[in-house]
């Protein structure tokens, strides 16, 4: 076996090994919702997850892809810094400013949008979670774009589901 097709093979094992391991952690922490909060409050949980995944993706504007295609253009240190600056002083203004619009008109877009004003809670929490999605998925771009697929693992497959499972807890047993 050529080293390259190691490469390929080794990096390739890890990236379906943490794809699993985020989807068994994804699925665990939908029963442990499903069974503490019921029915109805799970729907509100699925909505404010929708609108996260919605608003962050147009507040990013596509930094974390620009990331991982532009970084490894140039060996050049400096440029690859600028070009992470870049991203972060574009995305981060772009999704505190989205972030604090659905936080603070969480009731009216509960009420307007889904007809049911229970649901702006969940969608005030959601929406001040907006700025550290962007956050994370400019960091994996630059993981990406610096061509690491542990860490991207690590970050992407590992530390994001067992990060929302945890707050999935403490928000049950606080429920």
């Amino acid at each position: 076996m050529s080293k390259k097709f190691q490469d390929l093979f080794k990096g390739g094992v890890i990236i379906f090994a943490g794809l699993v391991f985020q989807l068994v952690i994804s699925f665990l922490a939908k029963i442990v919702i499903a069974r503490t909060i019921g029915r109805v409050d799970y729907g509100a949980v699925t909505l404010g997850s929708t609108l996260l995944t919605i608003i962050s993706t147009f507040a990013i504007l596509g930094m974390n892809h620009g990331l991982s295609r532009y970084i490894p253009r140039k060996d050049d240190v400096e440029y690859k810094r600028s070009v992470v600056l870049s991203a972060y002083q574009i995305a981060i203004p772009t999704a505190v400013v989205a972030g604090l619009v659905v936080a603070l008109f969480s009731d009216v877009i509960a009420v307007r949008l889904f007809n049911d004003p229970g649901v702006g809670d969940v969608l005030w929490i959601f929406g001040l979670a907006i700025p550290f999605a962007v956050t994370v998925q400019v960091g994996i771009g630059t993981i990406q774009g610096l061509q690491l697929s542990i860490p991207k693992v690590a970050v992407r497959n590992v530390t994001q589901p067992l990060t929302r499972f945890l707050l999935v807890g403490v928000v049950c047993s606080t429920a």
